[in-house]
C-alpha cells in the first residue's frame, strides 16, 4: 500500500490544470489527497490543524498559510512550491516563517536567494513535452490577456508594421479585467477573439495555427502557457523577467523584451528561432524526466530544524527587506541599523 501524502492548491488551478502534471507524477509514488484551498490566503479557517502525521508529507502549492499558521499541522515533513510571480516581493517575516520548511523551485533566481541565505531549497527547470513541431504562419499571432496591465495596447507594438492576424484570447485571471482593443486596432490586426473553451485541444489547434506566442504576464511561477507553446515550436515574445528569461534566450530561442517599455521585435530571424526552440524543449523535457526523481528523495528526506547563522540573517534582512523602507530609514534619523536590530531579535530568527 502506498503512502499517503496531501496536496493543497487554489481552486483556479482546477481549472487551469496548471498542477496536474505534478499531482500525476507524485500519484506515482503516493496516494495523493487534493484538496483545493477556497481562499487567496490559507488561514486560521482552512482546518490545518484536522492534518497529522498519518500523512507522508505535506506539500503546499504556490499558496502558504498566513500568521505561522502552518504551525498547527501535526506533521513535520512540509514542503512548498512558491511561484516567482507571487513569492517574489515577499517580506523578511514572511520567509522567515518558512526557515524550517522543505521548498521546491521552479525558477533558479529565488532557489538561489533562498538557498544563500539558508533554506532548505532544491531547484528543477519543468518542461512540457514536445509533440510535433507546428510553425504556423508567421505573419499571425496568439495573445492570451491574463493580466490588466499586460493587454493588446501594450504587445502591439512589439510587433511588426507588416501586416499581421492576431487571435486575442480573453479569459484573465481572478481579480483582472479584460482590456478591449480600440476599432481601429480589430480592424488593422484583424483580431479575432475567444474564452474558455469546450474542449482544450480546440485552443491548442487554434496556437499551433500561429507563428507567434506572446507571453501573457509580467513574470511567471512557472510559465505553463508559453511553454506550451514553445514546445510546439512557436516563436514566444516575452517580458524580460523571471522565469520567461530562465528558459528564452532572446534572438535564439525567443523574444526578450521589457513590456514596461515596449519596442517592435526585429523578427528577420523567425524560423531559425523556432527551429531552435523545438530542439532545445525536446533536449529539456528529458533532462526533466531524469531530474524529477530529486522530488522523490526530496519528500522522503528527514525534516530538519536549524538556526540561522549571523550572516544568513544579513543576507535575508538585505535580500527580502523592502529597498523603499531601507532607502527611506537609512536617510532617516532611525537608521535602517534599528530595523535590522528588530530582525535579529524576532522570534522567529530562535
Amino acid at each position: 500500500m502506498k503512502e499517503k501524502i496531501i496536496f493543497i492548491a487554489h481552486p483556479y488551478h482546477k481549472k487551469t490544470k496548471s498542477c496536474d502534471f505534478m499531482v500525476d507524477y507524485l500519484r506515482e509514488y503516493y496516494d495523493v489527497d487534493v484538496i483545493y484551498n477556497n481562499s487567496e490566503e490559507i488561514n486560521e479557517n482552512s482546518n490545518l490543524n484536522k492534518i497529522n502525521d498519518s500523512y507522508k508529507a505535506v506539500i503546499f502549492w504556490q499558496l502558504f498559510p498566513i500568521d505561522n499558521t502552518h504551525k498547527t499541522i501535526k506533521n513535520d515533513n512540509i514542503i512548498f512550491f512558491p511561484m516567482y510571480d507571487l513569492s517574489k516581493d515577499w517580506n523578511v517575516e514572511k520567509w522567515l516563517s518558512l526557515k524550517n520548511i522543505k521548498i521546491i523551485n521552479f525558477s533558479k533566481i529565488l532557489h538561489k536567494k533562498l538557498k544563500s541565505t539558508g533554506f532548505n531549497s532544491m531547484y528543477l527547470q519543468y518542461f512540457i513535452e514536445p509533440k510535433e513541431f507546428c510553425r504556423g504562419n508567421d505573419d499571425e499571432v496568439f495573445f492570451w490577456q491574463r493580466h490588466s496591465e499586460t493587454n493588446f495596447e501594450t504587445i502591439k507594438k512589439t510587433l511588426p508594421k507588416g501586416a499581421v492576424k492576431v487571435a486575442l484570447h480573453t479569459a484573465v485571471d481572478p481579480e483582472h479585467e479584460f482590456v478591449k482593443p480600440s476599432a481601429e486596432d480589430e480592424e488593422k490586426y484583424q483580431i479575432t477573439y475567444s474564452s474558455w473553451f469546450d474542449n482544450r485541444d480546440e485552443m491548442i489547434d487554434l496556437i499551433k495555427s500561429k507563428g507567434l506566442y506572446i507571453a501573457p504576464r509580467l513574470e511567471e511561477g512557472i510559465g505553463m502557457s508559453f511553454l506550451e507553446a514553445m514546445a510546439m515550436g512557436k516563436a514566444v515574445i516575452a517580458n524580460n523577467e523571471a522565469t520567461m528569461n530562465e528558459y528564452i534566450i532572446d534572438g535564439k530561442t525567443g523574444y526578450l523584451c521589457d513590456f514596461n517599455k515596449p519596442k517592435r521585435i526585429d523578427l528577420s530571424n523567425i524560423e531559425q528561432v523556432q527551429k531552435n526552440t523545438y530542439e532545445y524543449m525536446k533536449k529539456g523535457y528529458a533532462n526533466w524526466i531524469s531530474a524529477r526523481k530529486d522530488i522523490i528523495d526530496f519528500v522522503e528526506q528527514k525534516p530538519k530544524q536549524h538556526s540561522l547563522t549571523i550572516l544568513q540573517r544579513i543576507k535575508i534582512f538585505f535580500i527580502f527587506a523592502d529597498k523603499k523602507d531601507i532607502i527611506r530609514l537609512k536617510f532617516g534619523s532611525e537608521g535602517y541599523f534599528k530595523l535590522f536590530g528588530l530582525y535579529l531579535i524576532n522570534r522567529e530568527l530562535h
